[in-house]
């Protein structure tokens, strides 16, 4: 009885670590579709769809080259929220690479601009 539940729970694991590359199918595409026709409005949830794909696979590199471009993005964006999550993302990839001072004024700086609001 145990070892079948065992057995499930490595499955189960193993079968969400095929997902998770689904995933990064799935999203790459609205990213991509999202630059070639420049809609900015909706570019900034797909680059966070698959930044946090390829963070939770362990592509570092990735995961910062897509946390590089959705701070890009809300840089010329007005909004607030983007720019806040931008530096989240910016933060969390700098967590999981061991770059603490950089974790930490990327964090500090999303907290700055979601208090800043109110």
């Amino acid at each position: 009885m145990i070892e079948s539940d065992v057995e499930r729970c490595i499955g189960a694991g193993f079968d969400r670590q095929v997902d998770r590359h689904h995933e990064i199918e799935r999203n790459r595409p609205a990213v991509e579709l999202c630059r070639e026709v420049d809609d900015r409005s909706r570019l900034g949830s797909a680059l966070a769809g698959l930044w946090s794909c390829h963070l939770l696979r362990a592509n570092y590199a990735e995961a910062r080259a897509l946390a590089d471009e959705l701070r890009a993005l809300a840089s010329v964006d007005p909004n607030p929220v983007l720019a806040a999550f931008a530096a989240r993302v910016a933060g969390m990839t700098a967590v999981h690479v061991g770059v603490f001072q950089a974790a930490r004024t990327h964090l500090e700086h999303g907290v700055t601009l979601v208090t800043a609001d109110g």
